[in-house]
This record gives C-alpha cells, sequence and structure tokens, in this order.
C-alpha cells in the first residue's frame, strides 16, 4: 500500500526561547526536522514525505531535509489547517502518518506498529499511560482522575488516508488539538496502540538536552 508522512514543522518555537523554529535547532550535529525525516524514511523506502514549513522558513527547510526527496510546502498558522494542506497531497488509497516534527526520537518499531494497525483497522494512535497523579479543575476547585483510565496522545497518527482526507474536509471550524479529534468528530472510532515513552515532543530547553542523550546511547 502506498505510504505518505505529512510531518507538521509550522511553529515558532516561542517555548523553547529560540529566535527561529525549534525544528530547524541543531540536535547531535543535524536539524531536528533532518532526524525526524529520517527515521521516516528509513521505516520505508518507498515513503512518501510532506514536511509541512513555517512560511517564513520554507528554504532553511528544505535544505535541512535535503536528499529524501521531500515536499515542503507552506504551513498555516493553525495545526488543523497545515495538516489539511499535506492531506491535500496525499493519495486517497494510501496509509498517511501524520507527525510532529519535533517528535524526532520515535523509531522504526513505531512506525511500522502504526502502520499495520491502520492498515487492519483504518487507523492508529499511539499512546502512553501517565505515571503521574493527575487532578482536574473544576471552577475553584480539583479533583482527582483515575490516571489508569487516561492515556498520554503521541504522533504519528495514523489514518488510511481516505477517512482523514473525508474527515478534514467535513470538520467545522479549527478547534481541535490533534488528528484523532478531528476523525472522531466524523465517527470515526479510534484505536489506540501502544507508544513509546522517548517519542516526545521537543518543548523546552531541557528537552534538548534529554534528546541529546538518548540519541548518543542509541548510536
Amino acid at each position: 500500500m502506498r505510504k505518505f508522512a505529512v510531518i507538521v514543522a509550522a511553529g515558532s518555537g516561542t517555548r523553547m526561547g529560540n529566535l527561529f523554529p525549534k525544528q530547524l535547532a541543531s540536535l547531535f550535529g543535524k536539524p531536528v526536522i533532518r532526524l525526524t525525516v529520517e527515521i521516516f524514511a528509513s521505516a520505508f523506502n518507498d515513503i512518501n514525505i510532506i514536511v509541512v514549513a513555517h512560511p517564513d522558513y520554507l528554504e532553511e527547510t528544505r535544505e535541512a531535509v535535503a536528499g529524501f526527496g521531500a515536499v515542503v510546502i507552506p504551513g498555516s498558522d493553525s495545526r488543523f489547517g497545515s495538516v489539511k494542506a499535506g492531506l491535500a497531497l496525499v493519495e486517497e488509497a494510501a496509509i498517511v502518518f501524520v507527525h510532529d516534527g519535533v517528535r524526532c526520537l520515535l523509531t522504526k518499531v513505531l512506525i511500522r506498529r502504526c502502520y499495520d494497525m491502520a492498515v487492519k483497522y483504518g487507523n492508529a494512535v499511539p499512546v502512553m499511560p501517565p505515571v503521574d497523579s493527575l487532578r482536574i479543575i473544576k471552577g475553584e476547585k480539583n479533583e482527582r482522575i483515575d490516571r489508569y483510565m487516561v492515556r498520554l496522545v503521541q504522533t504519528p497518527q495514523t489514518f488510511q488516508a481516505g477517512i482523514l482526507k473525508k474527515a478534514y474536509a467535513e470538520a467545522n471550524g479549527e478547534d481541535f488539538a490533534d488528528d484523532a479529534e478531528v476523525a472522531e468528530s466524523a465517527g470515526v472510532q479510534i484505536n489506540l496502540v501502544e507508544g513509546e515513552s522517548t517519542n516526545i515532543k521537543l518543548t523546552y530547553a531541557a528537552d534538548m538536552s534529554f534528546a541529546e542523550m538518548i540519541l548518543a546511547q542509541r548510536t
């Protein structure tokens, strides 16, 4: 089956304190976005990669991912708009991975696990159980949540492309946290698959040090 990866890398990275997007920051001697593209390219030798980049950094992003045949297109102010732009280049009869460009620590094992479930069941969303206690705020009060009933959602959120393209076409507004929510709004039952504890979204400066350590261990 044809395979596409829509890698969303249109953010500004303000929480990391950089003057440029964090997906272009250097990690283990390479731009973060290049590390992400590399792992998808190594998972399948026939995958089509679409990078949805910050509009002000298109050339820098193209340079960062050169050599993988990736198509780089401008993104939107919202994740919804960026994913929708990427999906426009995806064929209906395919499997599509939608992945955060700054989650560069995922493995080929996870990518293939998501692929296998999406082929069989229509979609696969990787999740991990929380390790901390959880509480929910209700006005001026708060109460505990049973953490064993909660899962932390990761990417790549993986779908039979026709299902996700249809859901995005039908979605009203852009108030969605991720692709699973968009698909669910169209009546799609979401299938959960085991994620990876190291598959973090690089958000803060400390995350870069953690990522360096993980990459050094793997090397």
